[in-house]
This record gives structure tokens, C-alpha cells and sequence, in this order.
């Protein structure tokens, strides 16, 4: 399974769902688990690989997230990919001064990325607006923060699954730079 999604990812993008997948070179299941099995399965979140006439494949691809707007595994993916593109981007940042030019250009260039994975269909919507919002004005950089040393850049996105936004926050004090996710 970590091979079928993993190639999916490399051929449409880590927000495309890996279930129901036609899994290749599987020649048989070992275990018989019965005719309530998809629906225990289901309920309990987890991922069953039946038998169909065209082959094997995976009934669903849920996470064991108690939180439903990361049940699927194809929204959880594009967060940790997410992720990595805020770790990768903001350690630019990281040695500027923290003033409304710097605010500007992160959101400038966090616009740019997620424009970008939109073009790809990675979020919902039918514009950039709807599917994305990045802050980094004074509504999250109160003097506080500043004064605290602290950059935050707030990344809203709406995944293709669910339709509703997450919001990732970037946090930058002093030389670290944390990430959190936020309902």
C-alpha cells in the first residue's frame, strides 16, 4: 500500500486519494473475514483490500484520526506536504527583520506555492480565493508577538476532501520555526 501511494504521488500529487486503487501483482488474500466485513472495516476506519472480477483493491484510505477532517488519508498527505513546503519556505525568512515588507513578500511567495498545488487541484474551489488564505498581517502579528520575537504566518486551505478549511500556523522565534494545526 505505502508503494501504491507513494506512486501516486509522484505520478497526480499527495492530495489524490490511494483507495480504490487496483493493486498490481497480488495474486490472493489470506484471510476470509466475511460478508460484514467492509462494513465493520468502514465503521472502524480502517482500509480493507477485497477481491473484485477486475482484481484486488483497497476499499477505502482513512486515517485513524479521531478529528473527521483528517479521516482521509488524501487530506492528511497534503498537510504533511504542506508541511514541508512551509519548513523549506520559511527558513528563508528566518534572519529578516520582522516589519510589514517581510510580511508582504512571505505572503507573496506562500500565495505563489499554493497557486501553484491549486493549478495541480490539490484544494477545492473555483478560484485561488476560495481554496486559500494566507495572513501575515497585523491581525496575527500584534505587537506582542513582535516584541516576543515572533513571526506568524497563518496558512487557511480548503482540501479537495473535506470542504471546509484547516488552517496551518507558522510560527518563527528566533532561529526555530514550529508548525501547528488548527481547526
Amino acid at each position: 500500500m505505502s508503494g501504491v501511494a507513494a506512486a501516486l504521488t509522484l505520478s497526480s500529487g499527495a492530495w489524490f486519494s490511494p483507495g480504490n486503487q487496483l493493486l498490481q501483482a497480488v495474486v490472493d488474500l489470506d484471510a476470509q473475514l466475511g460478508d460484514q466485513a467492509p462494513v465493520t472495516f468502514f465503521n472502524n476506519q480502517l482500509n480493507l483490500v477485497v477481491q473484485e472480477a477486475s482484481g484486488f483493491l483497497t476499499m477505502s484510505s482513512f486515517t485513524l484520526s479521531s478529528w473527521s477532517q483528517l479521516a482521509e488519508m488524501n487530506v492528511r498527505r497534503l498537510l504533511i506536504l504542506l508541511r514541508r513546503l512551509a519548513l523549506r519556505e520559511g527558513m528563508t525568512y528566518v534572519f529578516q527583520p520582522n516589519d510589514t515588507t517581510l510580511w508582504r513578500r512571505v505572503q507573496r511567495r506562500f500565495e505563489d506555492v499554493l497557486g501553484n498545488l491549486f493549478l495541480q487541484g490539490a484544494f477545492a474551489g473555483s478560484t485561488q480565493g476560495e481554496s486559500f488564505q494566507v495572513t501575515t498581517d497585523s491581525s496575527v502579528n500584534t505587537p506582542d508577538t513582535i516584541e516576543q520575537g515572533q513571526f506568524i504566518v497563518e496558512i487557511s486551505i480548503a482540501p479537495s476532501l473535506p470542504l471546509e478549511f484547516l488552517t496551518v500556523r507558522l510560527l518563527q522565534e528566533g532561529g526555530d520555526l514550529t508548525l501547528s494545526e488548527e481547526s
